[in-house]
């Protein structure tokens, strides 16, 4: 295998966020249409947050117990990295048969697709999708950056497996803390 880790995770994911966000502002520079479908920016940033949750669970011994016990303090708390979870599993499976985290059992899914299109000089092209997620409907730039700033709020706290992470970082001066502070655009009181 390679000698990546779960701070690369957590890299692709940062970039996979940012390029939701570069489509929905329309500043992400235009691919031909056989090459890069937009939406598919959308599912592989769910799929990277969702599974950087695996990419720390192999750090440990015991997988499983790390993969539950993040289960227990993000995805079963945070609607967002449930909704994460959904979509990455329903592009993955195409058949959800797992029950969701979120209340009311319902999964989350891409509902919605608004395209515009600026002509003026520096032409803009703005790539914005809906999720659904139980009753609501959230744009999808924001769903990621949520999802995004949760881990990050995460990584602080005081979470067993959390602290883990920060001491084996502090360890290994070979590659700084993978994240600016706040880079999504919320404050850790959003």
């Amino acid at each position: 295998m390679n000698d990546e880790n779960w701070r690369d995770q957590y890299t692709r994911a940062a970039r996979s966020t940012k390029l939701v966000i570069a489509l929905a502002d329309g500043t992400a520079p235009e691919l031909h249409p056989e090459l890069f479908n937009p939406e598919d920016a959308v599912y592989h940033a769910c799929s990277d947050i969702f599974h950087l949750r695996d990419w720390i669970a192999a750090e440990f011994d015991d997988k499983k117990a790390a993969e539950r016990q993040l289960n227990k303090e993000l995805f079963k708390k945070s609607v967002e990295l449930a909704a994460c979870r959904d979509i990455a599993n329903g592009f993955k499976h195409l058949k959800l048969d797992q029950p969701t985290f979120l209340p009311g059992g319902e999964h989350s899914e891409i509902v919605g697709r608004e395209f515009s299109v600026d002509f003026g000089d520096n032409q803009r092209t703005e790539y914005k999708y809906t999720v659904r997620v139980g009753e609501q409907r959230i744009d999808a730039c924001q769903l990621v950056m949520v999802a995004m700033a949760t881990w990050d709020m995460w990584f602080a706290s005081s979470s067993s497996i959390a602290r883990d992470l920060r001491e084996a970082a502090k360890a290994n001066p070979r590659q700084e803390w993978p994240w600016e502070t706040s880079p999504w655009g919320l404050s850790h009181g959003d």
